[in-house]
C-alpha cells in the first residue's frame, strides 16, 4: 500500500512539473507596435504686443574713381 501511494504521488509530482514546464512554452503574439507621437505645429494664432523702433545718422562725402566728388550729404 505505501509503494502504491508513493507511487501515485511520483507521478502527480511528475505530471505537476511537465505542466509547469509546458507553460513556459505558450506561444504569444507580438505586442501592437507603439504608437507614432508627432509634436503639433506650431500655431501663430494668439495674442501679440510689439514695438519697433529705430533711426539712423551721419555723414558721407563721395568720390569716384576720376577723382570728381559726387553728392556731398
Amino acid at each position: 500500500m505505501k509503494k502504491l501511494l508513493l507511487a501515485s504521488v511520483g507521478v502527480g509530482a511528475l505530471a505537476l512539473a511537465f505542466t509547469t514546464a509546458n507553460a513556459a512554452d505558450i506561444i504569444r503574439r507580438a505586442p501592437p507596435p507603439a504608437p507614432v507621437v508627432v509634436a503639433p505645429p506650431y500655431s501663430w494664432t494668439g495674442f501679440y504686443i510689439g514695438i519697433n523702433g529705430g533711426g539712423g545718422f551721419g555723414h558721407s562725402t563721395m568720390s569716384n574713381a576720376f577723382g570728381s566728388t559726387g553728392l556731398d550729404v
